[in-house]
């Protein structure tokens, strides 16, 4: 017999274990090829809403994009092809160096590209037919792309033909179905484990906004997205070889682990271009806005307090601190940020204030008459002459649902001992809805308030003509901007250092549509937006792009943030916390 147990224990063993050094050989150069390239692509390709987060390149949609995929597929289709080639070869006992599997597969690339874009047709023709009896019949989605798969799964076939057999596109696509008409049940399967090798890699590469925290983590994440990727196409090439070998059943007895070093090689070579690569996005030739996140702080009372620190760390905007702070999106600071004036929220009681010297804090009462019966947004500002100013939407007895008055008092000193009461607007204010407002001073020390409605576009800036406020001049702007294909709405307003007016945009997260839908690429997200007013009509404006909004964030609340050095930064808030986001280099504009 010659099937002993001596004679299968001399049989090549085929596994990935054995011969993964070989595929990492193979796939990493041109992998990392890919990768250089991708890069210089998202430097050369900036423009429009193009920024850098912590180390990742958001951009705006546009030809770059197609470039990029172009360039994957080719990569794609030559490092799979060379490793259908190496694989081969291996299991024929006589396996190639990882350059000759490259160089042999070069040739193959044109055939294995028309392979590619016909199985590509086929399938798209199959699954927009399957997208749209799913989206008819929801639960028959899934059997729909099954069909799908199992009807076009033979020109998948087609693919080691032409990189192992050397044939054209039409003789490989008529080799590749007639091999696997008979076998769709197999082709169905290994169809399956393509797509599920390329699951991982696509996961976090689609995830990397959320997971990055500076340009160290970036750096490695694009590793582990390279490494990702070099294991799928491995995986891949190799399914698809052993099945063309396993049809001709010509296996050799023994095989050696070829490459015996190439493959640290490869490694090294694909670590150190990764590394190259996300240096070519720091470095920056174009000039693009490089943007920083910082930690996550979160309010557990949920009430948008939030502070900045002179040195620019975020915090909770409760009680006292003792770093002295730059900004605060609530409270009025004074003595260089060391000292701190909020309201303590006066239910329908008196309004009662907490100053906070340092880290201490203490109440004090304050003659701000009528407080209304629900006070709970407010925003305290200091004025030139020591004074303070404190706005809030009041709603009184006997106002319709919906409807507030917004109020401002002004105090002569930080205690408020006294205070002049000013209604600047009627507002449209229902409980527990937010109010984008915000509260400055004008170039000759007047009282300014700018205020507008969570998801508009419309805003009103009202100047008071003095200190006393005794007199108003009101204007009615419009900050719509359309940005990547989308009209993003108000979500938080502010004031530059110049005493501009600056209002924070941001789209809602795109719900996912019922039924079954394809997506080519990354997901596009909306971007927070902000739009500085040159005059209080918004006619002449800057508008700036920031990061993407998380997908999970919920409800999105920012605020503009005039750092200690001039620039502005966002501070934006969801249901995860709030992070400062800020500008480091290229913040003119």
């Amino acid at each position: 017999m010659t099937d002993s147990a001596a004679g299968a224990a001399s049989a090549p063993d085929d596994s990935l274990l054995r011969h993964w050094r070989l595929l990492v050989a193979v796939v990493a150069p041109v992998v990392a090829v890919a990768t250089l390239v991708q890069s210089v692509l998202e430097v050369l390709g900036a423009g429009g809403t193009t920024v850098v987060v912590d180390g990742l390149t958001l951009r705006t949609p546009g030809w770059p994009d197609v470039v990029e995929a172009m360039l994957w597929v080719v990569a794609w289709a030559w490092s799979l092809g060379a490793v259908m080639i190496a694989v081969k070869g291996t299991l024929l006992g006589a396996p190639p160096s990882a350059f000759d599997a490259l160089r042999q597969a070069v040739r193959r690339v044109p055939a294995l590209l028309g392979v590619m874009l016909m199985a590509a047709v086929g399938f798209g023709a199959l699954l927009f037919l399957a997208v749209a009896v799913g989206n008819l019949f929801g639960p028959l989605a899934l059997v729909c792309v099954g069909l799908a798969v199992f009807v076009a799964g033979p020109l998948i076939g087609a693919l080691p033909v032409a990189a192992l057999d050397g044939l054209g596109v039409g003789q490989s696509a008529a080799a590749g179905v007639r091999y696997a008409e008979s076998r769709r049940g197999r082709m169905f399967f290994l169809l399956i484990g393509l797509a599920a090798a390329a699951v991982p890699a696509g996961w976090l590469s689609n995830a990397l906004p959320d997971v990055t925290a500076g340009p160290i983590t970036a750096a490695l994440g694009r590793l582990a997205v390279a490494a990702l990727t070099v294991a799928a196409i491995g995986v891949q090439g190799a399914m698809l070889a052993r099945w063309r070998v396993d049809l001709d059943g010509e296996r050799a007895r023994e095989s050696s682990a070829p490459c015996p070093g190439h493959w640290l090689v490869a490694c090294g070579g694909l670590t150190v271009v990764v590394v190259v690569a996300a240096g070519v996005v720091l470095v920056n030739p174009m000039g693009v806005p490089v943007l920083s996140t910082s930690s996550t702080v979160k309010s557990t009372e949920n009430l948008g307090q939030y502070a900045v620190t002179a040195d620019g760390e975020p915090e909770v905007g409760i009680g006292g601190s003792s770093r002295p702070l730059a900004w605060d999106s609530r409270r009025a600071l004074f003595d260089g940020g060391t000292a701190l004036v909020g309201v303590a929220y006066p239910g329908n009681g008196p309004v009662e204030l907490t100053v906070c010297d340092g880290a201490d804090c203490v109440p004090a009462r304050a003659q701000l008459d009528r407080p209304g019966f629900y006070w709970e947004l407010w925003v305290a500002r200091p004025l030139p002459d020591g004074g303070m100013i404190v706005v809030a939407p009041v709603i009184e007895r006997g106002m319709l649902a919906g409807t507030a008055k917004l109020v401002a008092w002004i105090c002569p000193d930080r205690t408020c001992q006294s205070s002049r009461r000013v209604e600047v607007a009627d507002v449209n204010y229902n409980p527990p809805q937010d109010l984008p407002f915000a509260v400055g001073v004008g170039p000759e020390g007047a009282p300014v308030v700018a205020y507008g409605t969570t998801g508009q576009t419309s805003l009103t800036v009202v100047r008071c003509a003095d200190r006393a406020c005794e007199h108003t001049s009101t204007e009615h702007g419009e900050v719509a901007a359309l940005v990547d294909g989308e009209w993003p709405g108000l979500v938080g307003l502010g004031f530059d250092r110049d005493g501009r007016v600056v209002a924070v945009l941001a789209g809602r997260p795109h719900a996912t549509p019922a039924g079954l839908h394809v997506r080519v690429g990354r997901a596009s997200r909306p971007r927070v937006i902000s739009v500085t007013c040159g005059d209080d009509s918004c006619e002449r404006r800057t508008t700036r792009a920031w990061n993407e909004i998380a997908a999970d964030g919920g409800d999105l609340r920012a605020w503009p943030v005039p750092m200690p050095d001039g620039h502005l930064a966002i501070l934006q808030e969801d249901s995860r916390g709030a992070r400062l986001i800020t500008c480091e280099h290229h913040c003119e504009g």
